[in-house]
């Protein structure tokens, strides 16, 4: 697959933006957690997913709960809105609204790594509730043999 830039995307970033994609259908009218295979859960893991519950708008869209680089503007004492001078990428861990996830599938194009495609559709855009968890729910680790983890674009 050709990206815009004339890169191609490799058979590890297709097969993640593809499984990505399959959760994202089984959780229309759902929603759901996804959570890739090259993490370890940190502890209190629904402890924090509880909390982060409490805290967030009744209206939320999608929420990271892992990013390499926290940046945004703190919306509470439990999550951000991400703004383009931080890192706001990764697909490691995030949670999708139960109308967000048909929102997803029907925009979803394969020309980009699936990190970069869901910063650039949706954590900038205001007509989106994006948001960051201030605290990490999952560490990724390349102890799993990941072939997909993307350092730089």
């Amino acid at each position: 697959m050709d990206m815009p830039d004339g890169k191609t995307l490799n058979s590890g970033q297709v097969g993640c933006a593809l499984s990505h994609f399959l959760l994202w259908n089984k959780m229309i009218g759902k929603g759901g957690i996804v959570i890739e295979d090259d993490v370890a859960i940190l502890p209190h893991f629904w402890q924090k997913y509880d909390d982060l519950m409490e805290a967030l708008p009744q209206n939320w869209d999608l929420v990271l709960l892992a990013w390499p680089e926290l940046k945004g503007r703190r919306m509470s004492k439990k999550y951000m809105r991400p703004n383009p001078l931080g890192l706001n990428w990764g697909t490691y861990c995030y949670l999708v609204s139960p109308h967000f996830a048909e929102v997803m599938v029907e925009h979803f194009t394969l020309n980009v790594p699936l990190d970069q495609y869901l910063r650039d559709t949706f954590y900038y855009n205001d007509s989106y509730k994006v948001f960051i968890s201030r605290k990490l729910f999952v560490w990724h680790t390349e102890m799993f043999g990941s072939d997909t983890h993307i350092t730089s674009y």
